[in-house]
């Protein structure tokens, strides 16, 4: 039988020790320094500190000036946009995509209007999910109402149908 190298468990999977693998791959997923500390006297003054960019966020303000308006003001023609009918209207309104039916331009980009069947998707589960809820909460509660009417005028029931 093969003895395997012990080895330290962490989130990743395995992390190798560089002395029970010298010089191989896995020398990146190492727990020690790549010297082995063999030059620890070594001061560490010599070297400079790395300066790091700070990374660019995503802020509310940016966003509202950059993608909102040119997501907005975007400009489609017969060729590159879809003229929506009356119903494709009202759901651009309900997914807010525009305020109102009379903002909406006489044709819409397609992105805008693959934005509105995304967010309608998620509209008809939110609305399928409330009515089969309400639907089973009725029909648990006139099932409950049954069973006690049944109760108080004696009825038994010994076999379900």
């Amino acid at each position: 039988m093969i003895a395997l190298p012990r080895a330290i468990p962490c989130r990743l999977g395995l992390l190798a020790h560089s002395h029970v693998f010298p010089g191989s791959h896995f020398r990146f997923l190492s727990t020690e320094s790549k010297d082995n500390n063999k030059n620890s006297n070594v001061e560490t003054a010599d070297k400079p500190t790395p300066q790091y960019e700070k990374p660019l966020y995503a802020t509310r303000d940016r966003y509202q000036s950059t993608v909102k308006t040119s997501r907005i003001n975007r400009e489609a023609d017969p060729e590159t946009g879809v003229k929506p009918t009356p119903r494709q209207r009202w759901f651009l309104v309900i997914t807010f995509l525009f305020r109102n039916r009379g903002e909406i331009p006489e044709y819409v980009p397609n992105s805008t209007m693959q934005r509105m069947h995304d967010r309608l998707r998620v509209v008809f589960i939110v609305v399928a999910s409330c009515i089969f809820f309400s639907f089973t909460l009725i029909m648990e509660t006139l099932m409950g109402r049954k069973i006690e009417r049944d109760r108080a005028s004696g009825v038994v029931v010994t076999k379900m149908a």
